[in-house]
């Protein structure tokens, strides 16, 4: 294997759909090869390749392109059976195609439940043919909960990002033990806290306990950790990390209101601990997943 060749790891993705709805042209157009001027249907699994960089990793991704005829469908059981994502192709222009989309996600499911799977609109550039009905489309997505993408191969259309999408998915499930391993501290940082400041104004002490409208807060992070304690994907800890830097800023506004004087010397409580949150957070995560636009971990209050 040459220098150029060699890959930190690999991930493999399978290609379903009818025949002829344009898999191999987009799988084509993705590993930089020229598209066929003629339609020539894949026999069995065609095998591609190619090599990703990802937050200072190289990764390789192999790409299974399965032919669309039933018939043969005996032949994708060993390659269902080994890869960690899949995309489902229709055509744009080919309604029949687009009411085959379940039958090939029910192939993939009886495999395997939790690998992610994108639905992907080929032929894209057609529009004046788009024969499959936009509602039609979004409805099923809403009904399936699949991200799509609507690509060309042939003009080059959204080729990279369905691709560089279902590869960061891969990688963040590889890596979730690391996450897994993370959220017993995330949880004792709110125990602590909870522990340090009782649920009452009755008490003497610096920080008069937690208000009612603290508690309100507490309840929704609660809400948000869970959640985030079954993530499946990148989005899913973006989103945490969003919803917990809202719940910060409004525990400061908080904090402000309830003790004005005390506020110009101090930082609430409660958003220190959720910033202790975020950091922790951050450092485990930052190999795969890249918070820089959300936040400056190195300046959360801790």
């Amino acid at each position: 294997m040459g220098q150029g060749d060699k890959y930190d790891m690999h991930f493999k993705i399978l290609i379903l759909g009818d025949s002829r709805v344009g898999k191999s042209t987009l799988v084509q157009q993705f590993v930089g090869e020229p598209a066929d001027d003629y339609y020539c249907e894949s026999l069995g699994v065609d095998f591609k390749e190619a090599i990703l960089n990802f937050l200072n990793h190289r990764i390789k991704l192999c790409i299974y392109d399965a032919c669309g005829n039933p018939k043969v469908d005996f032949l994708l059981k060993p390659y269902l059976s080994i890869v960690q994502g899949a995309f489902v192709c229709f055509d744009v222009t080919n309604p029949l195609s687009f009411y085959n989309i379940e039958r090939h996600i029910k192939k993939i499911k009886e495999q395997h439940h939790d690998i992610p799977i994108f639905l992907i609109g080929c032929k894209s550039d057609l529009s004046h043919t788009h024969s499959v009905e936009t509602e039609k489309i979004k409805e099923l997505v809403a009904q399936l909960g699949l991200p799509y993408f609507e690509t060309s191969g042939r003009k080059a259309i959204n080729v990279q990002e369905p691709f560089t999408q279902i590869m960061q998915q891969m990688y963040f499930l590889s890596l979730q033990p690391l996450l897994q391993k993370i959220i017993p501290t995330l949880e004792q940082h709110l125990h602590n806290y909870l522990q340090s400041t009782p649920a009452s104004n009755n008490v003497f002490s610096l920080f008069a306990g937690r208000s009612a409208r603290e508690n309100l807060l507490i309840e929704e992070y609660k809400k948000k950790l869970a959640a985030l304690s079954q993530s499946k994907s990148v989005h899913e800890v973006e989103a945490f990390f969003r919803a917990t830097l809202d719940i910060i800023e409004r525990a400061d506004n908080l904090f402000a209101a309830e003790n004005p004087f005390l506020s110009m010397m101090a930082t609430s409580p409660l958003s220190k601990t959720l910033g202790k949150t975020l950091f922790d957070l951050g450092k485990t995560t930052k190999d795969f997943i890249d918070l820089s636009a959300l936040v400056d971990v190195s300046q959360l209050k801790i």
